[in-house]
């Protein structure tokens, strides 16, 4: 077989034959892989919204809303009851990680109080800003977001000016993204819940409430119960006085009529 002359030509034409071949090959792959990646991304998602969000009866993917902050998209996928709100799973991201994106699932009860979360991607420091998944689920100190309402506590690390969660020990940057991730998706999910005119209030808020009232009754029947002992142990001081000053009359009576025959004696005599 003749070589080709190494001319600039055959150069360029040998160049754009490997690119051309290369290129298809990468198209082909990119054909055959692209479904099964984005089944896999769906099947993480949906266990994602599963393991986060309260127990729901509605399809929170039919149901997702998108919307935007500051630039970066917002999920949220409402949890329903039949029509009452439940809660929420929202997926929200942050570009501030020390490494850059990191994009979390963040699971609400229906008043706000963070359920759970699920890290879905992340590229943070092995060791460090990577341990973000656990980090912020224990309950030592005041790492764990879980129980915690972010209307109420205030989602920045606590090394800064009113921070009130434990930044992940040598990874403060990390840890300030995946907050504002937190902020991020508890702003996007009331916005959600006041857009589709939805009732943030909750079976435990209401609970709440019953008990804050059972335990207003209670201590209203004990002051009615003190006010009561109160009123008999009065009524009963009454009694004894009135008691007393009955028998002092009576003794007094009795002492003036052996005065007034003792008295009538001497006269006679």
């Amino acid at each position: 077989m003749k070589k080709l002359a190494s001319t600039l030509p055959n150069m360029l034409i040998s160049l754009g034959t490997i690119t051309i071949a290369a290129g298809a090959l990468l198209g082909w792959v990119y054909t055959v892989t692209k479904e099964p990646i984005e089944q896999q991304a769906m099947q993480q998602q949906v266990a994602a919204i599963s393991a986060v969000a309260p127990k729901f009866d509605n399809n929170p993917e039919t149901d997702r809303w998108e919307t935007e902050v500051n630039g970066v998209p917002v999920t949220v996928y409402p949890a329903m009851m039949g029509d009452r709100l439940v809660g929420a799973a929202v997926k929200a991201a942050s570009f501030n990680g020390f490494a850059g994106e990191i994009v979390v699932m963040c699971g609400f009860d229906a008043d706000g109080t963070v359920r759970d979360y699920q890290v879905l991607s992340q590229a943070e420091t092995p060791g460090l800003g990577s341990k973000m998944q656990e980090w912020f689920r224990d309950p030592a100190g005041a790492r764990s977001v879980i129980g915690k309402n972010p209307a109420s506590t205030s989602f920045y690390v606590s090394k800064d000016t009113g921070g009130e969660i434990d930044a992940i020990t040598a990874a403060t940057i990390s840890s300030r993204a995946f907050l504002e991730i937190m902020r991020t998706a508890f702003e996007s999910y009331r916005q959600y819940a006041s857009t589709h005119g939805l009732d943030m209030a909750t079976a435990s808020g209401s609970d709440a409430n019953s008990g804050a009232s059972q335990q207003n009754k209670d201590t209203e029947k004990v002051k009615e119960e003190k006010k009561t002992e109160i009123s008999d142990a009065n009524s009963g001081a009454s009694e004894h006085h009135g008691d007393k000053d009955h028998k002092e009359g009576k003794h007094k009576k009795k002492k003036d009529k052996l005065h007034y025959r003792e008295s009538h004696r001497n006269e006679n005599r």
